[in-house]
Formats: structure tokens, C-alpha cells, sequence
């Protein structure tokens, strides 16, 4: 059986409507990737130390709810995002974002932070300034999206 990919360039390369399908892709992508992004600051975090129930207690939130957020990807809110990650990592979201025409396919096979230490599918390599009492205005954020693939 012959599989293929679709190619997301016709509906959004032309001026016409993304049809919803698409955009309904390309939301769970992003939906994904922000709870890869959240999930690999915790299993960092937690080999510091950090708990779910010590994380519920820094943002305001029953240990439910945090098991919740965690346990898979969701339809976060904006405040959420920003709660988990300062409760999480003292750490401040500032978004960037990529251009979808002209790079390369890829094959997303399995979440980065469920990897067995060989890298495959999408990474997003990431730099985000610290929150600290001396902090500036502005934070960094820098984006580098790469495929790869296992050996």
C-alpha cells in the first residue's frame, strides 16, 4: 500500500479560502507543539525537583487540573501557556513563527519528549530568556525548525 503525503502548498500558496481541513491541520500542529514544548520544560524541571502538586500550588491550581494539562494536548488558553511555563521553568513565552511555503516535508513520527534519545520527525530548537528580578523588557526567542531522521 502506497502512502503519500498532501501537500499543504495548493491552499495556502493561492489566494483562494484554506480550506478547513487545513486549517483544522495545521491547529492540532500547533496544539502539539506547544504541549511538546511545555512537557519536555516539566520533565526537565521535575529531574530539578519540580512536582506536579508542587507546580499546582505555584500557579494556583488543584493537582488535578495540572495532572489534566499534562496528561495530553489540549485547547490551552494563552494564560495557561504562560501559567505552566513560569510555574514551570520561571520562563516567559515569546512566539515565532516559520514559514510553511518552500521548506521541507517532514514525518512527525512520536512527541521529542517520549524519545529514546534518537532524534526523528520535527525538533524545535529553542532559546528563552530567563524571568529574573533584573530582567529586560524584551525577551528572546529563537526558533530553529530541522528534520531529521533516525539512524
Amino acid at each position: 500500500m502506497t502512502i503519500s503525503q498532501m501537500p499543504l502548498v495548493p491552499d495556502i500558496a493561492s489566494d483562494n479560502a484554506i480550506s478547513h481541513h487545513r486549517l483544522a491541520y495545521l491547529q492540532e500542529r500547533t496544539r502539539n507543539q506547544l504541549f511538546e514544548f511545555v512537557m519536555a520544560k516539566f520533565i526537565e524541571a521535575e529531574a530539578g525537583g519540580l512536582t506536579k502538586a508542587k507546580l499546582a500550588r505555584r500557579i494556583h491550581r488543584s493537582p488535578e487540573v495540572i495532572t489534566r494539562l499534562l496528561g495530553s494536548p489540549g485547547n490551552w488558553t494563552i494564560s495557561t501557556i504562560s501559567d505552566l511555563l513560569v510555574g514551570i521553568a520561571d520562563e516567559e513565552l515569546a512566539p515565532n513563527s516559520d514559514k510553511i511555503m518552500g521548506r521541507s516535508r517532514r514525518n512527525h513520527i512520536k512527541p521529542d519528549w517520549l524519545s529514546d534519545g534518537k532524534p526523528s520527525g520535527l525538533h524545535v530548537a529553542s532559546s528563552i530568556t530567563k524571568i529574573t528580578d533584573s530582567a529586560p523588557a524584551s525577551f528572546a526567542f529563537r526558533g530553529e525548525v530541522t528534520t531529521t531522521t533516525a539512524a
